[in-house]
């Protein structure tokens, strides 16, 4: 018996239907289980500072160096590193500095009268077929 599967209506990644969404969402839901399990573990047997401060110490680390110590660190607090990884990236502050720049989208004042498309449509194609050589 084969499922029927349905592309996602909302826009998200391409290629993601319906039920792989829902898987991932399912493994994601089960990865913070993992982590507040971890949390609480560790906080039961009196390493609730140290672990806060171990993960503050990972977070101030450049990226490089966190990586460097980010196996060692995780064995030490008895969570995998892919775990630590989340901790870690939850710690630091939101890079505001990072690569790239905002983007600000100013909301321009509609043309005061009103456009045929079609018409519009024409006169570009008469214009780009001006100084533009296609083949056909």
């Amino acid at each position: 018996m084969s499922a029927k599967r349905t592309r996602r209506k909302a826009p998200g990644p391409a290629g993601v239907d319906d039920n792989e969404a829902a898987e991932l969402a399912a493994i994601e839901a089960r990865l913070d289980g993992h982590i507040e399990a971890a949390l609480r573990a560790n906080r039961t047997n009196g390493n609730d500072n140290a672990v806060d401060d171990e993960i503050k110490r990972l977070a101030a680390l450049s990226a490089v160096q966190y990586e460097q110590q980010r196996k060692d660190a995780a064995e030490k607090l008895g969570v995998r590193a892919s775990i630590l990884d989340k901790l870690v990236h939850a710690e630091r502050p939101d890079d505001e500095d990072g690569q790239g720049r905002a983007i600000e989208i100013v909301d321009e004042e509609p043309w005061p009268h009103p456009v045929d498309g079609a018409e519009l449509a024409d006169e570009l194609a008469v214009t780009v077929h001006t100084y533009v050589v296609l083949r056909r």
